[in-house]
Formats: C-alpha cells, sequence, structure tokens
C-alpha cells in the first residue's frame, strides 16, 4: 500500500516514542532519583512523540491526521426558508428534506416535526408501512433520500400529513414530481397541494386485510384522505365501507402539548375522527366533548374515534401509559416509607462511640 508522507514521518516517531518510554521507564526503575536527568530526557522526547497527534491546535500541514476540532456549528443560526415555513404553516404539518437536508432529529432544533429520526410516529405499525413504501430513512437515518423517488414517496408522505419540504438551492426554481415550488431562499421551498391533514373528520370507513392492501389504496386512490382499518380488528361501524363520495373535513383549533393532541371538528353525519399520531393499546385517554371514549387503530398506524352524529365536537387525545397508576401508586409507597424510615432513625438514641463503652474486663 502506497505510503503517505505523514505515515512516513509519524510511523518512526511513534516507534522513537515508545522506546523512549521504555527506556525511561527501566533507567527510572534502576536509577532512582540519583540520576534523574536522563529519565526526564527521555520522557520529554517519548510523551509528546505519542500524543502530538491528539492536541489541538488550528489548521496545519497535518490537518487531516490530527485532532482539530472546528468552530461549534449554530443550530438555531437564522435562515430564511426557515422562517418563510414557519410563517406558512398554520396546520401543524409535518415538514421532511430531500438530499441531505434536514437530516433526521435535526427538525427538533427547528420546532418541526417530521417522519425520521426519534419522531412522535414510530410503532411497530409505523415500521411496517415504511418497509411497504420503501422509506429508508425510518430505518437507515443517514440514507440519501433522492428527490427522484417522489412519486413513489410523496403519496405515502401525503398520508402522513407531510405538508412542506426543502432542498438544496438551485439556480433555478427546480420542479419535483408531485409537488408545488413556492420559494427560492437559502433553500427551495416546495409544498404539497395533496398532503392530508394531520386530523379529520370523514362518513366513510373502508376495510384491508394487509398492509400490501392499504398501500395500494394509498397508491391508488383518488389522493384524498380516507379512513380505513384492518379486517383482522373487527371493529362494527354502521358505516358505508366504499370511499366514493366520502366527505373529508380538516381538523381546526390545534393545541399541542407534550401529552396531548386536541382539535375541533364539524361533522356533518355519523363518521369517524382520524389522527395521524402513533396508536399505543391503552396508552392513551380519549375524550369527545369531554366524555371518555374508546379509540382504536386506523390506517394500518394510527389513532381513530367514532363520530356518533351530526355536530361539532371537541377532541382530545392525552397519553397515559397503561400502567401509570400502578407506577403512581409504587412511587408514593416509597415515598411512604423514606417517610417513615428518616422518622424511625430520628427516635432512635444514638450508639455511644465504642471508647465510651464501659469495660467487661
Amino acid at each position: 500500500i502506497t505510503k503517505s508522507p505523514f505515515f512516513l514521518g509519524y510511523a518512526p516517531a511513534l516507534a522513537i516514542g515508545a522506546v523512549s518510554v521504555l527506556i525511561a521507564t527501566g533507567w527510572a526503575a534502576h536509577s532512582a532519583l540519583t540520576r534523574p536527568g536522563p529519565v526526564w530526557a527521555a520522557l520529554l522526547l517519548g510523551v509528546p512523540l505519542l500524543l502530538w497527534r491528539h492536541s489541538q491546535f488550528d489548521e496545519s500541514y497535518f490537518g487531516f491526521y490530527a485532532y482539530a476540532p472546528g468552530l461549534r456549528a449554530d443550530f438555531h443560526a437564522p435562515s430564511p426558508s426557515v422562517k418563510f415555513i414557519d410563517e406558512k404553516q398554520s396546520d401543524h404539518g409535518r415538514i421532511v428534506g430531500w438530499g441531505n437536508n434536514l437530516f433526521p432529529s435535526y427538525n427538533t432544533a427547528l420546532g418541526w416535526e417530521s417522519l425520521y429520526g426519534v419522531d412522535a410516529l414510530r410503532n411497530q405499525y409505523y415500521n411496517e408501512l415504511a418497509m411497504e413504501f420503501g422509506m429508508e430513512r425510518v430505518w437507515f437515518w443517514d440514507a440519501y433520500s433522492d428527490e427522484k423517488k417522489s412519486p413513489q414517496l410523496v403519496p405515502v408522505q401525503d398520508m402522513l400529513n407531510v405538508t412542506h419540504y426543502v432542498a438544496t438551492k438551485r439556480e433555478l426554481p427546480h420542479p419535483i414530481a408531485e409537488l408545488e415550488w413556492i420559494a427560492q431562499q437559502d433553500f427551495d421551498v416546495y409544498r404539497s397541494p395533496r398532503a392530508w391533514p394531520r386530523a379529520f373528520f370523514t362518513d366513510r370507513l373502508a376495510a384491508y386485510a394487509n398492509v400490501k392492501e392499504f398501500a395500494a389504496m394509498v397508491r391508488n386512490g383518488d389522493r384524498r384522505a380516507f379512513a380505513a382499518v384492518q379486517a383482522e380488528q373487527k371493529i362494527a361501524a354502521p358505516l358505508p365501507a366504499t370511499l366514493t363520495d366520502r366527505i373529508v373535513t380538516p381538523a381546526q383549533n390545534y393545541r399541542l402539548t407534550s401529552n396531548t393532541t386536541s382539535f375541533t371538528l364539524d361533522a356533518g353525519s355519523p363518521g369517524i375522527a382520524v389522527l395521524t399520531e402513533a396508536f399505543y393499546a391503552e396508552d392513551f385517554r380519549v375524550t369527545l366533548n369531554g366524555e371518555r371514549v374508546p379509540y382504536f387503530r386506523v390506517n394500518h398506524a394510527f389513532k381513530g374515534i367514532m363520530i356518533p352524529a351530526a355536530g361539532r365536537y371537541e377532541v382530545k387525545f392525552a397519553y397515559w401509559p397503561q400502567h401509570f397508576e400502578y407506577a403512581l401508586g409504587l412511587c408514593a409507597l416509597g415515598w411512604l416509607l423514606l417517610a417513615i424510615g428518616a422518622f424511625w432513625l430520628a427516635r432512635t438514641p444514638p450508639v455511644a462511640p465504642r471508647s465510651e463503652l464501659p469495660s467487661t474486663l
């Protein structure tokens, strides 16, 4: 293998440094403090030769081989494109990037919700959807998001409530299939005109057998939002199963916190409310106009509730893990035992030191 000039100098330096330290150690063992001069000379020669590469310094000829950290990146640097999207975004839609833009989990620094990284969508059913639709970044975060795959990816990302996209700025507006180019600043900004609402009402409830069949419904349908449940769930709902001429009404007045999502819906008939957030069985408390109602899995990975009649509804999903009450009870018991133990220790007389105990002899 061809060696670089750096290696040809650095490898002998490592060897000289290692030998110098060994010689110094031997001298130190035999001469102790009688002849410290050679010991210190060997150490001063050997240690820098071994460790100089790990020092911190500015750029140099050896920059590719030495540890020379650069300036820390400003994750909150002003961005005209970020400001533009923040001003246009009014319905809590999700945002993703093409190429290596908006790398998974960096979106949290911007206050955006995305599809990739540690986001609230994740559950086993979402992973199944990602596998079926070829969303590689769900399991390989560093996968390159190729805009040429937009005909494949945009339909499912529409279903997942992706409203905006960012891409590297081009000299001229750069068309991407399925998307509308809407701004060119420090990034090119695109909008999806067919993105599904984060939450919506519909008066139909279809059924599907497996994830492949559901994916086909998304790909081959009319691209409008719909609700469907997997047949194995056996959910009895007095709603038409055909999606033709269905009514879809987006939710309004979203209020999102760390543990709750709430919104209002206007229903013109009995139907179903769909929230495109991860489904976990028995881990949420759902209220409809303040009354507890059951929820179920819909659209393979997300949450839905039945709407009994026409009207205006306040819907709230609150995260409350299945065994949280038991955890709170155990916590309270622990505090009680700690208080009892502290009280008992406070009432117990101190033990006399051994020197003050009476002699038994």
